[in-house]
């Protein structure tokens, strides 16, 4: 056996073997391949250590040097087991997955008599998963129940330390999917963006895409957020980890960077040349991610409940995907919208959408004011937005603004400050009443652009409930669902629905209730799994699932209304 001196004591492949090992199960994997490494050096032809750091390898998401050590292994020991089934890994993380399947299944059938259950058990496990990621990619189709569920395991954190509980947090094992009816163009006056190749039906699933790095709220060493408002830059603990991660990550696949460096990085970044795409520039890196990022996380009950004033509900951290980066933005006017669980985003359409039409989606909400949106906006690097929001409010005269912004700033928050005072006045609903009327006439030719009265109409029907006008309530809040389900506001509809069909419980009025709490339920679950097609009870079932795991809030409340 080869041997090597080390600080005067002779080192074996064998002693750098149990060395690595050691580092494998604290979970050092760059350590184990290190010590792996060394006694490679010493056995070149070593299948136990070849098969070993491949596993490391595995672990560090370094799946073509899993790949090569396997293949060296499998050269020298045909039959080695756990070499075949680390191939099988390794292929799936390199997104072969028909290649892992064949290996599997070649595995699987050397498998049955053997009497090595753990090995056989995991081989098993490992096929029918590389057979859902298979499906997944190839079709779209998606277990959203099974999602949800890994979802809500990954998610929880240690109270005390903010680390996540399971591993990598809400890292998510699925495949990616691109819909071939899309396809990335040159989009006059905005650079490069998806196009529909052919008519698609509202509901259709365009893509799921994992995020090439996410850095979660609670990952960052230091949680603070500073804006620059004159340059539009942000600087957070989020963004910068981001940045190092991606740096990170590149420098070990080199093969990542050029998909990273066409990225959009700004007019003030030249454009490629010829030795850039390989190359790690940290600089652009930081660039790319302002112009691109997504926030990570949705704010569903699950991550509001998880801990108060915790990392991870107050800062929703940051990600970049890669695909999902060439989505051009309206605020107002979109046709499709984004749905991120963990670190996998799903793109629906949420209109028709006609052959070369583009696909566009919103990166802040129609319902900030025009100064909250530009600042926004400005962090992607979006100077100068014309979707007919903001055109109309960059039109409007200094006075109409200025009545405005007395309207929403000063004296809407005033009255709604009231709203639950222990005497409740009633004068207060004539009061907003005017104040509604009045953004209205301001905006008589555009109504369905008065996305700002949202909150006074709200505060207007909990005015009425206070005053014991369900009825009147009612009316009102039935108006809010039209509207934001006209302006594809899927954040909004749902909890519209479910304050309407409260009203009708309050009203004893149980059958229309129900209804609209069906609404309600469908409103939750069909951004994430599309739209249902089945009339009978199985849909009401999932979706019901589905809301209890993300919104348990309001199914307990529906439940104490007698909706359930």
């Amino acid at each position: 056996m080869n041997k090597k001196l080390v600080d005067d004591k002779i080192l074996s492949a064998d002693d750098y073997r149990q060395s690595g090992n050691k580092y494998f199960k604290s979970n050092d994997f760059a350590a184990a391949v290190d010590e792996y490494s060394s006694g490679i050096k010493l056995e070149p032809h070593n299948v136990t250590l070849l098969s070993n750091r491949a596993e490391a390898y595995l672990r560090l998401n370094q799946f073509v040097k899993a790949i090569n050590d396997v293949e060296i292994a499998l050269k020298h020991e045909p039959d080695h087991l756990k070499a075949s089934f680390r191939k099988g890994k390794a292929l799936c993380g390199l997104k072969r997955y028909q290649d892992a399947i064949n290996i599997l299944k070649d595995l699987n059938l050397k498998m049955q008599n053997s009497t090595d259950d753990s090995i056989k058990r995991s081989t098993e496990k490992s096929l029918k998963h590389a057979e859902m990621l298979n499906f997944e990619s190839q079709h779209g189709k998606y277990n959203y129940t099974q999602i949800i569920d890994e979802f809500c395991e990954k998610i929880k954190i240690n109270k005390y330390s903010e680390n996540w509980i399971c591993g990598t947090g809400p890292r998510l094992d699925h495949a990616d999917f691109l819909i071939d009816d899309i396809e990335i163009r040159s989009v006059k006056g905005k650079g490069r963006g998806w196009v529909a190749k052919r008519d698609i039906p509202e509901g259709t699933l365009l893509m799921v895409s994992k995020a090439f790095e996410v850095v979660f709220g609670n990952e960052a060493p230091l949680s603070y957020r500073s804006i620059d408002f004159i340059s539009k830059t942000m600087n957070t603990a989020t963004h910068s980890e981001l940045a190092a991660r991606i740096a990170q990550k590149l420098i070990v696949k080199s093969d990542l960077c050029q998909e990273v460096n066409e990225l959009y990085a700004g007019p003030e970044i030249e454009n490629l040349d010829e030795d850039l795409p390989c190359s790690v520039d940290v600089k652009r890196i930081e660039k790319i991610i302002k112009y691109n990022f997504f926030e990570a996380t949705d704010q569903w009950d699950v991550i509001r409940s998880i801990k108060e004033g915790s990392r991870l509900t107050k800062d929703s951290g940051a990600g970049l995907w890669i695909l999902p980066s060439y989505f051009n933005h309206s605020c107002v006017d979109i046709n499709v919208e984004r749905l991120v669980i963990g670190d996998m985003m799903f793109i629906r359409t949420c209109r028709p959408i006609w052959s070369g039409n583009e696909l566009i989606l919103n990166y802040c909400s129609p319902m900030k004011s025009y100064e909250e949106r530009f600042y926004a906006l400005g962090l992607h690097g979006i100077i100068n937005c014309s979707c007919r929001l903001c055109d109309l409010d960059r039109s409007e005269s200094n006075e109409v603004k200025l009545r405005r912004a007395n309207i929403l700033e000063t004296l809407g928050p005033q009255l709604t400050s009231t709203l639950f005072n222990t005497n409740f006045n009633p004068s207060l609903i004539n009061e907003l009443t005017k104040l509604i009327d009045e953004l209205k006439d301001l905006r008589k030719e555009y109504l369905d652009l008065e996305f700002q009265s949202y909150e006074l109409k709200s505060s207007l029907a909990t005015a009425y409930v206070r005053a014991g006008n369900l009825h009147k309530s009612l009316l009102v809040v039935k108006e809010i669902y039209e509207f934001v389900k006209t302006a594809q506001l899927s954040q909004c509809t749902s909890d519209a629905a479910y304050q309407i069909a409260s009203r009708y419980a309050r009203l004893g009025q149980m059958k229309e209730a129900k209804e609209w709490w069906d609404v309600a339920l469908k409103e939750i679950a069909e951004p994430i799994k599309g739209k249902f097609s089945e009339e009978g009870t199985k849909w009401r079932e999932e979706a019901l699932y589905l809301a209890e795991k993300l919104l348990p809030n309001m199914v307990s409340g529906a439940k104490n209304k007698g909706l359930l």
